[in-house]
């Protein structure tokens, strides 16, 4: 989690850096894509062998939303795996850890100037993984799937290209529920109408 939070205070502090303005010239609806690093350690379902092992994983995910004025829009995401993580469990097994998809729905808040904007997302959403125990020789032990929904909140900062296009990067917590914490790091770029 300490890459997350210095993302987070690299990405506050830009945010205050930016400034707030009334004028966005990009209202309306927009679309994009990210590349993910999924941080899910209490998704561990054994404790692996080595104590600083942990669960980081690839994801991608499909954005679109629309914003209503300056300072409010509304945000879809949808997304799934790209790589898995293996943990050595035991001197005979290991777990494979791999998401299936995930997806959120939020309300978006923004503040923007001529060059970047910041933003927060509040809302919901689902996670879903695949956990496989197998024994060294690569066979199949078992098989379960994880499913957790619950509140969905982050922030992020978009800088301005050229011809409609921002990227931006972003720290949020996927899902947070009583017993858990998923979130992830977030590189991408959207398309504004």
């Amino acid at each position: 989690m300490k890459h997350s939070k210095l993302l987070l205070g690299a990405t506050v502090a830009l945010g205050l850096y930016s400034g707030i303005a009334s004028a966005d010239n990009n209202r309306g609806f927009f679309a994009g894509a990210n590349i993910n690093v999924v941080l899910a350690d209490d998704v561990i379902a054994t404790p692996p062998l080595k104590e600083d092992a942990n669960l980081r994983m690839g994801a991608a995910e499909l954005m679109a939303g629309y914003k209503y004025n300056n300072w409010v829009g509304v945000d879809l995401r949808y997304g799934g795996g790209l790589t898995k993580k293996t943990l050595r469990i035991s001197e005979s097994a290991e777990t494979e850890y791999k998401v299936d998809s995930f997806n959120a729905l939020y309300y978006r808040l923004e503040s923007t100037n001529e060059k970047a904007r910041f933003y927060a997302l509040l809302g919901y959403g689902a996670f879903d993984a695949t956990i496989q125990n197998v024994n060294n020789d690569g066979v199949l032990i078992s098989e379960t799937t994880f499913s957790e929904s619950g509140a969905s909140a982050g922030l992020g900062a978009g800088w301005f290209m050229p011809n409609n296009i921002n990227i931006n990067v972003e720290c949020r917590a996927m899902v947070v529920t009583e017993d858990i914490t998923i979130a992830a790091v977030t590189l991408g770029f959207d398309y504004r109408f």
